[in-house]
């Protein structure tokens, strides 16, 4: 397994944590563990087309240079404002439920959206 496919899999585990924690109420800890979902899924393209990796901002630049890549590039970035809205909330907790849950509903969204560019990456 390459180190990306461990961010893939690490990116499963937090969304699924995510998702765990909204039905538990802990707004904060779902936000922030959705963002980790994203971080680590744009981590795995990152390392998979030798851009590189070197924090957030590398995110950013990631979904700016998708944008040019996809059919549908208003998508991918106000799926991407969503995580981003996200992992603010972590650090401030002010967003209410349901704000979170749609947030996370579009950070699966982005998920997949990423894993249909991988697809045709590969070819697949």
């Amino acid at each position: 397994m390459t180190l990306a496919n461990d961010h893939i899999e690490v990116s499963r585990w937090w969304i699924r944590r995510a998702e765990e924690e909204l039905e538990r109420g802990n707004l904060a800890q779902a936000s922030g563990q959705a963002w980790k979902a994203v971080s680590h899924r744009l981590t795995a393209l990152e390392e998979r087309r030798y851009w590189g990796y070197n924090g957030h901002r590398n995110h950013n630049d990631t979904i700016v240079r998708l944008r040019n890549e996809v059919k549908r590039p208003k998508e991918l970035t106000k799926r991407f404002a969503s995580a981003d809205a996200l992992h603010g909330n972590y650090h401030n907790g002010m967003y209410p439920e349901g704000l979170v849950r749609s947030g996370i509903k579009s950070v699966r969204e982005l998920l997949d959206l990423l894993d249909e560019i991988e697809r045709l990456d590969s070819g697949n």
